[in-house]
């Protein structure tokens, strides 16, 4: 009898889902949503655009549509339109007219069901312009539009795969499309190498030897895909070669697949274009039996109509039992989108010479194909002026794929961490300069090449200009060898859940100063457990390096370094994106947080003068007391070093919300996990000002119960110092507090949603007071927006006018000691 399970989670996916990858939209294409978020949200980044460099999606990069076809559809989807007065003002006569004849032959409209296959009028479009094509006719009946030429693809290889046993040729380097679908219905990739050489051509003997030792080994191979023009390689393949691959087809019985989606995208002189059909209705009868299927789609050429999803396939030589099957499983899905079939119908069969809209389509397409010509001309030429950088002539698609030779030594820290080089590349290349790529590797490609990645051709030459210079300068991964280089964001590396799923984490570096301290060991400790915590710096004006000894037994991945003195802080500062700092007396019995700024004021601003020349760009944690002050001095002597942002430097008053969660779960017998306590003003006695009103879940308090509550969390630091008599201060729930918010920080360094914390910065949400705890949301830039205080009670109130002389004599002495 089965046992019961979750009804879903990664552990009972199926298998071949989770085979199967998609670099194309891998990692690096998620941080870079994050980055275009990010600067949607205002915030501050080394580019102000992120440039999707990483898929061919035209009309991202500012083209734009075929004005043919975007009033076709206007009238299709509004026919109401034709029927103005003014629609033959607005619109050509061929268009209403091509408008009309779609509409009279889809019963229904646009936003009805066709025919599975596609509708008839449309696949009829389709045949007429295969035959103007290839001069060759063109079967209605073998062909299937589908929504864009990925889910033909699926369509074959649902169709071909029979188990894992059945292998389809792919050519390396591959467009991943290829190797997702081939593993998602548990089929076997037979890789076939392109030449890097040769122009990314490929051999007949190096294709049979693939074949016969995939035979070898027990496959059975169904068919052989070749892209042409390449991708993502840019080759177009000559009659030659073309004829060459239909016999070997024909001698092994493999499907041809041909993926020819950049038929339009011919950029080098002398370079044509044929399809596939035609080679093999040039050669004859004697190959009547080479069964051939060839992809087209409205994404690519110089349509660009990646949203609307159109495309199709034509099946030729294929018996009505095998097209029969092939319709069954059109009609699961019942049909593709009527918008992207009637695009496809003119992407086949568009205004002909003679006909009102010809003039406009022909200067349209022929803009359009200069401008992706020039454009692959000038990533080409600049990628070949780089340092250790090669790139093939791009001859057709939208790509170029160099080839960039990286140091041993970046290759081998790469693998330390888990990624291909090229990966770490890549993805240092988004944070420097937001160009979008996609590593080689994640095109399988060929063993022997060290790396490459792939550029988009439709980048635009002002982009290139302005961000070329950064790219170069990384040097040949010089980042990716030694993460100490890296001056603003580090690479990814992956760690695995409880559930066993991958999940990237960034590579962070945090330095702890005063981390010998009572509060700073247990916090480095806390850190040190903390996933997203990749590196820890442990820095102290006495040795620490015990500490970092003994920490570097526990066997969490993150690394942890030593630094002893003012000589070392630069060492523990470089590179840190956050910095906590503990550093300073504890408070000792009868010792009040006013007096220990006399002591600790000094301490703070000599850490404060090292992150500014060291790590500007560092997140800051303040924990010496009295925060009140130490961050305004912080934020004095950034200031004066022309480095300040105000978002970045954030007192941690965590523990006066973590004193009243756990309070008031003891007092009214709530679970304390479930207890949340907003607490703002200072942190210093009368400044800490818990409100009570608003916790969550909701609760009331007698009088009797609120005075003594309140007094109690603004002198529960008094409360430990006494409870210790005299042998410490509240060192281990400091620690945790510390550890909580660096959590959040780190967090919203992630780009993570909705991270909310009350912490003490320069705000302006009080009037008069000029530093004030309170509700913020953390981002990847600090503190990213305030939130309102709420509607505080009368006692509240009265609080507030308490706090508020307290306060600003805190914010003045800070401010003061830092100016002097």
């Amino acid at each position: 009898m089965g046992s019961k399970s979750e009804p879903l989670d990664v552990a009972s996916l199926n298998p071949n889902v989770l085979k199967a990858e998609y670099a194309v939209r891998g990692a690096i294409a998620v941080k870079a949503s994050e980055y275009q978020k990010a600067l949607r949200d205002g915030a501050e980044l080394p580019f102000s655009k992120v440039l999707q460099c990483n898929i061919g999606n035209p009309q991202i990069l500012g083209q734009k549509p075929v004005t043919f076809f975007r009033q076709v559809l206007s009238l299709c989807d509004y026919p109401e339109l034709m029927d103005h007065d003014a629609a033959s003002q607005i619109f050509p006569p061929d268009v209403i007219a091509r408008a009309r004849e779609y509409l009279s032959n889809i019963p229904g409209g646009t936003g009805a069901y066709s025919e599975s296959k596609g509708a008839l009028v449309c696949r009829q479009h389709v045949a007429k312009g295969i035959e103007r094509r290839d001069g060759f006719p063109c079967n209605p009946d073998d062909l299937w539009l589908t929504d864009g030429a990925s889910p033909a693809v699926h369509f074959l290889m649902r169709a071909l795969l029979r188990n894992e046993n059945d292998g389809v040729m792919v050519p390396i380097p591959q467009y991943p499309l290829y190797s997702a679908t081939i593993a998602l219905y548990g089929g076997s990739l037979v890789p076939y190498y392109l030449d890097e050489k040769a122009g990314w051509q490929c051999t007949l003997e190096h294709l049979q030897t693939q074949l016969a030792q995939a035979r070898s080994e027990g496959k059975t191979i169904r068919a052989i895909a070749i892209i042409n023009p390449g991708n993502p390689t840019g080759q177009v393949l000559g009659r030659e070669t073309q004829e060459a691959l239909v016999k070997f087809c024909k001698d092994e019985s493999l499907v041809l697949v041909a993926d020819e989606v950049y038929q339009s995208n011919i950029y080098a002189e002398g370079k044509e274009f044929f399809s596939f059909k035609k080679i093999l209705k040039e050669m004859g009868q004697g190959f009547d039996s080479v069964l051939l299927v060839s992809l087209n789609s409205i994404s690519k050429g110089f349509f660009g109509e990646c949203g609307r999803r159109g495309g199709y396939m034509e099946c030729v030589n294929f018996s009505a039992g095998v097209k029969e099957q092939l319709y069954k499983l059109a009609s699961i899905n019942l049909c593709p989108n009527l918008n992207g079939q009637i695009c496809a119908a003119m992407m086949m069969n568009p205004p002909q010479e003679g006909d009102p809209s010809y003039p406009l389509f022909a200067e349209e397409r022929a803009a359009i194909l200069s401008s992706l010509k020039r454009r692959a001309k000038m990533v080409e030429d600049a990628m070949n002026k780089m340092e250790g950088v090669s790139c093939n002539s791009v001859e057709g698609s939208m790509y170029a794929f160099p080839r960039i030779t990286l140091p041993d030594k970046a290759v081998e820290d790469a693998k330390k961490q888990g990624k291909s080089a090229d990966f770490v590349y890549c993805m240092q290349l988004l944070d420097k300069t937001g160009i979008v790529t996609v590593p080689g590797s994640g095109f399988q490609q060929e063993p022997a090449t060290v790396v490459s990645m792939i550029a988009s051709a439709s980048m635009t030459r002002a982009s290139m200009d302005t961000r070329i210079a950064s790219f170069n300068g990384l040097k040949a991964c010089d980042r990716v060898a030694s993460r100490r280089n890296v001056l603003s964001v580090a690479p990814s590396t992956v760690r695995t859940r409880a559930d066993r799923s991958a999940v990237v984490v960034e590579a962070r570096k945090v330095a702890v100063l005063g981390a010998g301290g009572g509060i700073g060991q247990p916090l480095s400790l806390l850190l040190k457990m903390n996933e997203k915590v990749t590196e820890l710096a442990l820095y102290d004006i006495a040795n620490v390096k015990g500490v970092a000894a003994d920490l570097s037994h526990c066997n969490t991945p993150s690394k942890v370094s030593a630094y002893t003195g003012p000589d070392e802080l630069a060492g523990a500062l470089t590179g840190a994106e956050l910095v906590i700092i503990p550093a300073g007396v504890p408070r000792k019995p009868g010792m009040t947080r006013d007096d220990l700024f006399n002591i600790n004021a000094g301490i703070v601003k000599a850490l404060a003068e090292g992150v500014a020349k060291y790590c500007p760009n560092a997140i800051v944690n303040i924990i010496s007391n009295p925060v009140n002050s130490t961050v305004p001095i912080t934020a004095e002597i950034l200031k004066a070093a022309g480095v300040y942002d105000a978002r970045k430097i954030m007192g941690v008053t965590t523990l006066d919300i973590v004193r009243a969660n756990t309070f008031v779960s003891e007092l009214k017998g709530l679970q304390m996990k479930d207890v949340n306590v907003p607490v703002i003003g200072g942190h210093a006695g009368e400044t800490i000002l818990p409100l009570l009103s608003q916790a969550t879940p909701k609760v009331s308090f007698s009088d009797a119960e609120l005075e003594p509550l309140t007094v109690r969390i603004q002198n529960a630091g008094t409360e430990v110092v006494e409870a210790k008599a005299g042998a410490g201060s509240a060192t281990l729930s400091m620690a945790y507090a510390a550890a909580r918010f660096a959590e959040s920080c780190l967090r919203g360094l992630d780009g993570e949603k909705d991270v909310i914390e009350c912490t003490y910065v320069e705000s302006s949400l009080v009037e008069g007071l000029s530093y004030f705890s309170s509700k913020v949301r953390l981002g990847p830039n600090g503190v990213e927006e305030f939130l309102p205080l709420g509607t505080l009670s009368a006692s509240e109130q009265k609080g507030m006018e308490v706090m508020r002389e307290l306060l600003t004599k805190n914010i003045k002495a800070g401010i003061e000691f830092a100016n002097k």
